[in-house]
This record gives structure tokens, sequence and C-alpha cells, in this order.
């Protein structure tokens, strides 16, 4: 078939990434947005756009409203982006099932990569090594039996069966701790993904986050894209990444690829997915498999000169020589930052920042990709996730350090002013020389995240006004910078100055200020009402 008009089911920046696709290929785009959504960059970005009922992220997540619109609006063709409802096989048979090509991975593939369990099953038949663990759905006295075993010193994670983005996810080190861990995970999957199965398998200390670019036809013939380094994470949130892994052995890289290749090829895997793994040493683990478009794919397309969303749009057309068009080897380096709407504590505690993007200056220049739907006077959605722009630097050569340097240029020159973003903080990262010699693992950052945001704050402290900021401007003082930590750095007052609360609100009312942008869900005291110390006064939700 031939596609000739494409919704995104979805908002934002993947929005406009797939747009800009899809005008290149000459085909038309149709965006959707509830109501509350109609000012976003993705909606002017399309050909066409529809509003869809509801209202925040509810309204991406209904799928027979997206298929109505898709219908209404003549599209022959749904894209998911990611995130939503892109992984739901569910939602991409009843594309399929109302006659909508699905530019995604088969439903069974969806089913099979959205089970972590069920794809470490599937490793295993595979012949590919994976980390020892329990199945799912694991007991706590299998937990404890399972951990006792490893003897002493050893960890373990513990997993939701239905987990992704690093949420029902947390390490355990003693029996106290898997406990703990086990009931918030059991929660948090709950609320997230609907289902509580959790396993837990051996935590793999000091390991580099290897993750291989894999494209399928759905008929058992599948391609890998090269490889990228995932290893700078936050809490288990990819940071930085890079194309090809730096210091990665030959004979491990080939392995890896082999392993993801053999993955998707016995699933009959199609369109794009991720085979993510983990490097200790000699010692190789299948982590998971994510079956959609990852959020770093940039990264592998400036190191590979493909377009992944052209590629995913052949393969859904049925052309049979789509994966002939796969580049065999890397034509440079590539490094990848991705920029937060974030302020962060010196303790690590991560927080979305609040405001709007009064002055905005995106970096260019040979080698240089910003995508982003961030806009002067874009304000920050707390409803949304916080990604504000992923910025990416291609070496002329396949040499990662000249990568990573010309990243760091192009983030000294990012401004965002009247809000907070973590740009400081990864240019510090990227200065680090570990990055560039593979020698960060996957609690990298964590260790060395005082040391890197004291560099981060050290360059907000001796850079000009208005220059170079990278964006770490705090929203509570948009008339100056701030450090990387949300301490002004300029005059201004601090959000929990209690001086000027008093002053505000008068004697004998003290106000609760919330630690962050958020949404009340619900206020659990009433007017007028004695309070005790420590008692609940307002729920809030927010991303973070």
């Amino acid at each position: 078939m031939n596609i000739s008009r494409i919704l995104v089911a979805n908002r934002g920046e993947i929005a406009v990434r797939v747009f800009r696709t899809a005008a290149e290929l000459e085909i038309e785009s149709v965006a959707v947005y509830p109501a509350d959504d109609a000012g976003s960059a993705h909606v002017r970005a399309a050909d066409h756009s529809i509003e869809i009922s509801g209202e925040g992220p509810a309204a991406y997540l209904d799928a027979a409203a997206l298929i109505d619109a898709a219908r209404r609006t003549g599209a022959d063709a749904i894209h998911p982006g990611y995130g939503f409802l892109a992984e739901q096989p569910e939602f991409a048979r009843a594309c399929e099932e109302a006659g909508f090509a699905f530019i995604g991975p088969r439903p069974e593939n969806l089913e099979l990569f959205g089970d972590k369990a069920a794809a470490r099953r599937h490793a295993r038949d595979c012949g590919v090594p994976v980390l020892a663990g329990t199945e799912a759905p694991a007991s706590l006295d299998e937990a404890r039996t399972f951990f006792e075993s490893l003897g002493r010193g050893a960890a373990v994670m513990v997993k939701a069966v239905a987990g992704g983005g690093g949420r029902g996810m947390r390490i355990a080190k003693t029996a106290a701790e898997l406990e703990e861990a086990l009931e918030r995970c059991a929660s948090e999957a709950k609320r997230a993904f609907g289902r509580a199965d959790l396993y837990v398998e051996e935590f793999l200390p000091d390991a580099r986050h290897i993750e291989v670019q894999i494209a399928g036809d759905g008929r058992g013939t599948v391609a890998a894209i090269g490889e990228r380094d995932c290893s700078v994470q936050r809490r288990r949130q990819k940071l930085i990444e890079i194309a090809p892994a730096p210091g990665l052995s030959a004979s491990a890289r080939e392995r890896i690829i082999e392993f993801a290749i053999e993955l998707g090829r016995r699933a009959r895997y199609r369109s794009l997915g991720t085979m993510e793994f983990l490097v200790s040493g000699d010692r190789l683990a299948f982590l998971e498999g994510n079956a959609r478009i990852q959020v770093e794919h940039p990264v592998t397309e400036e190191a590979f000169g493909i377009d992944l969303v052209a590629l995913q749009i052949a393969i859904a057309e049925g052309r049979s020589d789509a994966l002939d068009r796969i580049p065999k080897r890397p034509r440079a380096a590539a490094a990848e930052a991705r920029i937060y709407f974030e302020r962060i504590d010196p303790d690590g505690t991560v927080r979305p920042a609040a405001g709007a993007a009064t002055h905005l200056v995106l970096p260019s220049g040979p080698g240089i990709r910003v995508d982003t739907c961030v806009e002067p006077g874009y304000a920050v959605n707390p409803r949304y996730d916080s990604l504000a722009a992923k910025i990416v630097a291609r070496a002329s050569t396949q040499n990662p350090a000249a990568a990573l340097r010309k990243l760091a240029r192009a983030l000294s020159e990012t401004v965002v002013e009247g809000t907070s973003t973590t740009s400081e903080l990864a240019a510090a990262v990227v200065a680090a020389p570990e990055l560039a010699e593979g020698r960060v693992d996957t609690g990298w950052l964590d260790r060395n995240l005082g040391r890197l945001l004291e560099a981060a704050a050290a360059r907000v402290a001796g850079a000009p006004p208005g220059a170079g900021m990278g964006g770490a401007c705090d929203a509570r003082n948009s008339a100056g910078p701030s450090h990387p930590t949300g301490e002004t750095a300029a005059r201004g007052t601090s959000q929990g100055d209690s001086g000027s609360a008093a002053a505000r609100h008068g004697d004998g009312l003290v106000p609760v200020v919330a630690p962050m942008q958020a949404t009340v869900v619900s206020v659990e005291v009433a007017p007028d009402t004695e309070v005790a110390a420590g008692a609940a006064v307002v729920v809030l939700e927010a991303l973070k």
C-alpha cells in the first residue's frame, strides 16, 4: 500500500518529528489535541488537526477517540510515537482491525516485549543470556528465597512485569529493603500500568547499558542499525546517549548485535525496536526489549545517516526493499543530551520546573540537531512529560570525543530563561573524560552527582548575564540565572522565604508551599480545622 495521510496519536516533540518526515515523503499529516493542549506546537506543525474529547494525558489514551479522529480526517495510517498508547497491543490491533496501517510493531510483538517476564523467557529460548531471577509474579517468600540464594553482599532489582521508563523499579540490598521495594513497586506499577505483578532479578553493579537498534519486516528478516551507549542515567532515566558505544570491544559488539537480531528474528519483529543489554567486563545479559521508536533514536540517525521514521513508514507500506536501505556501518560518532524542565536539589531530588520560556536560544551549526517543540513563550505543563529538547551533535569522524566536544559547545550556546532546565548539568556531564573512554556505568551519574552539580553551578556563576546560561534559570526569578540546583544566583526571593510569606499572609497564617508544580487532586482538611504536625493537607499529582 501507499500511505497518503498519517495521523500521529501523540503530541509534542515526537509528533513534530514524525510530521517532518511525512512532509519530506509528500505524505499529509494529522495532529490530534484536546482543548487544553490546543496551543501545543505539534498542532501547528501538521497539515491537518482535529480536536479530541477529554483533557490532559487521558485524551491521548482514548484509543476509540483516536481511531475515530483518523477516520474523520481521512487518514490511512496511524503512528503512535512513544509513550501513551505506543506499546499497547490492544491499540495496535484496533487500528489494524479498523483498516488503518499501524506504523509500529505487530500486536504480538507488543505483547511479548511488553511483558518483561515473557521477554526473559523468549531470550532464554533464543540462547541469549539473562540475569538470574524469579519467575513472575513473584511472592515475597519467593523473592526473599532468591535474594538469600545470591549470598552475602549481593543485591537485587525489583521490577514491574509491565514496567517501563524507570517506573516500578527499585534496588534492594537487604531483606528489609526488599520487602519495602516489593510493596512500593507493586503500588507504583498498579497506578502506572494497571498491573501489580513483579519479578526480582540479580542486580549487576558497574554495568554499562548498551542497546541495539533493530528493524524488522514482520516476516522474519531483521537488521541491526548499530548500538548506543545509554549508561549515563539518573535514577534509571537516560540523560546522555552515544553512538556507536565508545570503548566497546569488537567481540562484545558482535555478540550483542547477533543476540538482538536473533531476538527480533524469532519474534518475527516488525518496524523499529530496541534490545537492551547490560555489559560488565566479559559478561553480557539481556535486559529488555522496547517495541517502539525510542526517545533517543536521533543519535542513531545521525551516526548512520538514516531517517528511522521513513524506515518505519516503508515497512508499514510493505516495501520488500525497506531493510535494504539500512547502512552497514556508521558514518560518524554522535552524542545526544536530553534536556528536561527540571530542578535538581543538592541531594539529587528531582523536581519539575514551573514557568515559561520567556527567552530561548537553541544551538545550531554544522553537525548540530535539535529536536524540540519548545518555542519562545512556551509554558511548562505539569500534566505532560518534562522533556524540553534533545540536542544531538555529530562529529566528522567516528571519534566519540569529538562528538562530545561538539555537544558541549552546543549546550553552552543553549539559553532558556524564565524556567529551569537540566542543560547545565548535561554540559558538566559531557565534559567528563570518562564518557568518551567508555568508563561510565549506570550508577556513575548518581555517584558523581554532587561534583557534577557543583561544576554546573560554577558554569552558571562564571558566565556573563544572558550568555550561555544553558537554561539554568530559576522560574522563581526570571530576572536572572540560577544554579542547576534551583538556588537563585541573582537577586530575587526564594519560593520558601518565610519572611516574605509572613508579610504576605499576616500573623498566625503559615503558608504550605508545594515542593513542585503539580495538580491538586484533593484537599484533605476543611477550612478552620486544627491540623496536627505531619497530617496530610493536600494530595498532589506530578510526573516526578
